[in-house]
């Protein structure tokens, strides 16, 4: 407790008055008095501080903060004499109006366990001498405009869980010793000026629960802080100011460490308005306790992680302002508790997932809380999006364009693509949808093909059906430019066995939500490009998250059955999913579905079911032999070019009805 008496008390009046310890820190504030007299106070007994005597052997709590309401009254400077009360184990003067340096001579407390001096307008260094309080638990030095480096004697303080330092003018880099304070459980380091990299060494701190890095200058090796340039943080100018970044250096790199996956606990992750700079590393989707992630205001790079799907406790997510590209992955869908989403100012592009409509939480309709402005994300847009809210996209580049409905872009990459022409074409002929064929070998549908021989179309296949799926076999990436216009949502009739079909769908649909309740028993598997899904009791499980407008799929089905898709504006009540990581052989118009299908049910039914973020598909498929013949159940063999057999059920394929 705070023994102390007024300056004009007697020594006899004031023992007189000696109470038990106070059960409440707000019992131990008071006792301010008048200018002082005379020196009252007892040398080597007692100290003055701020008009009043306190014991140098009783006083082990010293609490003069003032509250947010109410201000304390503190003025001046820190008496350098509070250094004699050496059995201080609190002294907690936050919310004050204390002006000047932290005294050196607050190292000599080396009893205390907590030291809060935040809110204050303290200048200068932080003293070295701080690192005497081995006992630390909690420092409490934010809300003010203490300069120069982080002493390195802070970073010896193994006992800390309370690291406050935000809200100065803080510089110099954050170094690898931070490691060493495995207790922390909050770190705020956040509104200074440090530079370098966020060092993989903060993996050490697996008890962190907060981590406020925002509104530095990470990532960049040498800073101007000269000339206004820390006026207004994340501005073009401030990344102006940044004489030499990290990636030009071998001094640092200005990365996301991987290591930052270590930190389990981590309910709050504060990266933004710095100028780091790399991918968003995958190990991010450990971090299943976060429900606040903000990256905003970086020069990030690469593709959204599909990891990020992993952390469903998340109620805002801030990946804006930054040179994000590639799709938005349809995990995201899996953060049914958002309540806040920027994707604004990036790169994006492809369609945005349906699966976006399961964030249930999310205002679309509030740009504030959800903004997805001036990024290259292409229709169609799902109908929870409002159009008004869609803001400026960049389409030009789009994959699959749609202009007026008519113009169709669909990109192709070098191998074997397959895909859906789900439209209604003037002229279905393959010389009027493929042309010429110019990059393109041959195209191969379900015991059906044809070859490009100099530009010639030879073979089975004479016309492209919108209910099918083809192969189609090219020498380097292209677009292919069709125009049609959308089919409505027709009857498919598939055949027991291996089907290759389109999916009529504009907008994305989850696997498990595509079919009827009623006939997904009948169903086993779909497999598209790279990817498959396997039907086990209604539960779907692989790496085949969503069935996509411009994709050719494989249904394998255990009868005869006929059904129109689940579009975007239905959803199934009985069917679900779960990711595995399914190991699948390199696919193609040689695939045999028969064999592919088997695999998957032998690793669906043999091993656990590890629920994992989806992993890249690989682009590119080795280039197909020249000439190939078509086997029913899509099983593909050298020769010439057959004509189209009947399938299983005894008809002829271009007669089946829809």
């Amino acid at each position: 407790m705070a023994r102390r008496r007024k300056k004009d008390q007697s020594l006899a009046s004031f023992n007189s008055e000696v109470k038990p310890a106070p059960t409440s820190i707000k019992q131990q504030r008071g006792g301010r008095t008048t200018s002082p007299r005379n020196g009252d106070c007892i040398d080597g007994v007692e100290v003055e501080l701020w008009g009043e005597c306190y014991n140098i052997e009783e006083t082990t709590v010293l609490d003069l903060s003032g509250s947010w309401e109410y201000p304390g009254e503190l003025t001046g400077e820190i008496p350098i004499r509070i250094g004699e009360l050496v059995n201080l184990t609190e002294l907690k003067l936050s919310r004050n109006q204390l002006t000047g340096e932290i005294p050196s001579e607050i190292g000599n407390l080396t009893n205390l366990i907590e030291l809060w001096l935040s809110s204050n307008q303290l200048t200068g260094e932080i003293p070295s001498s701080i690192g005497n309080l081995t006992n630390l638990t909690g420092l409490s030095l934010w809300d003010n405009q203490l300069t120069g480096d982080i002493p390195s004697e802070i970073w010896t303080l193994t006992n800390l869980d309370n690291l406050g330092l935000s809200l100065n003018q803080l510089t110099g880099e954050i170094p690898p010793e931070i490691g060493n304070l495995v207790n922390l459980r909050w770190l705020f380091l956040g509104v200074n000026q440090l530079t370098g990299d966020i060092p993989p060494e903060i993996g050490n701190l697996t008890n962190l629960e907060d981590l406020h890095l925002y509104n530095n200058h990470l990532g960049c090796y040498e800073y101007d802080f000269e000339g206004g340039c820390y006026s207004f943080p994340g501005s073009t100018n401030q990344s102006e100011c940044c004489i030499t970044h990290c990636d030009e250096t071998d001094e640092c790199n200005g990365e996301i460490p991987p290591e930052i996956g270590n930190l389990e606990n981590l309910d709050l992750l504060w990266l933004s308005e710095n100028q780091l700079t790399g991918e968003i590393p995958s190990s991010i989707g450990d971090l299943t306790n976060l429900w606040f992630l903000d990256l905003m205001l970086n020069q990030l790079t690469g593709e959204i992680p599909p990891e990020i799907g992993n952390l469903t406790n998340l109620t805002y997510l801030r990946l804006g302002v930054n040179q994000l590209s590639g799709e938005i992955p349809s995990e995201i869908g899996n953060l049914t508790n958002l309540e806040d989403l920027g994707l604004y100012y990036n790169q994006l592009s492809g369609t945005i997932p349906y699966s976006i409509c399961n964030l249930i939480n999310l205002p679309f309709g509030d740009e504030i809380a959800f903004n997805i402005y001036e990024n290259q994300l292409c229709p169609p847009y799902p109908e929870c999006i409002p159009e008004d809210n869609l803001g400026y996209q960049d389409t030009l580049e789009c994959d699959i364009t749609i202009d007026y409905g008519l113009h169709y872009g669909f990109h192709l990459h070098i191998g074997n693509n397959l895909i859906g022409i789900p439209l209604y074409l003037e002229d279905p002929s393959v010389s009027s949808v493929f042309g010429s064929g110019d990059n393109i070998e041959g195209i191969a549908g379900e015991g059906v093909a044809a070859f490009n021989q100099d530009g010639v179309w030879i073979g089975s296949l004479q016309e492209i059906d919108p209910l099918d799926g083809y192969w189609v076999m090219t020498t380097q990436d292209m677009t292919l430019s069709i125009i049609g216009d959308p089919i409505d949502n027709p009857t498919y009739n598939l055949h027991l066995g291996n089907n290759l079909t389109s999916f009529p769908g504009l907008i994305p649909v989850l696997i498990q939500n595509a079919f009827p309740d009623n006939i997904s028993s009948f169903i086993t598997a779909v497999a598209g490009e790279g990817v498959a899904a396997f039907n086990l009791n209604g539960t779907w499980i692989g790496s085949l998250t969503e069935l996509e407008f411009g994709k050719g799929y494989w249904i394998i089905t255990n009868a005869d059955i006929s059904f129109r898709f689940n579009l975007a504006t239905t959803s199934s009540t009985t069917q679900t999913f779960q990711y595995m990581n399914l190991s699948l052989p390199k696919m193609g118009p040689d695939t045999n579905i028969n064999k592919l299908v088997e695999s998957i049910r032998m690793q669906v039914s043999g091993a656990p079911i590890p629920i994992v973020g989806r992993t890249p598909i690989p682009k590119k498929i080795p280039k197909p032999k020249s000439t190939v013949r078509m086997q029913k159940g899509g099983k593909v063999n050298s020769s010439k070019w057959p004509e189209r057999k009947p399938n299983n059920t005894g008809k002829i394929q271009e007669d089946k009805k829809r």
